[in-house]
């Protein structure tokens, strides 16, 4: 995990913590027995689940990563892959309009 990264985490909670009813943490995978795959950041908000995985530069996700998100799909959570802060704004209007 490089600073892009880790600074596109840091403001994307800031920005979803700053949202009225929105609560997410961020997850670092293989601590203290968290799954590999899991996505970097989990939350609720207006009590849906959401997992948003961040992405920088040319990275993709992991084939643990898509399962990850097929499971959360499945259990009728929202997921999203995002790049930019303005992609993490996109994610959360998706997941209030769906």
């Amino acid at each position: 995990m490089g600073k892009a990264h880790s600074k596109l985490v840091t403001d994307s909670l800031t920005l979803l913590n700053s949202l009225p009813r929105c609560k997410a943490f961020s997850v670092t995978p293989g601590t203290y027995g968290a799954m590999m795959g899991i996505s970097d950041i989990l939350g609720c908000k207006n009590s849906r689940f959401f997992a948003i995985e961040i992405k920088t530069g040319n990275d993709t996700m992991t084939a643990k990563q898509k399962r990850f998100h097929r499971e959360i799909h499945d259990a009728i959570g929202f997921t999203a892959t995002c790049y930019s802060i303005d992609e993490v704004k996109k994610a959360i209007f998706l997941l209030d309009n769906s």
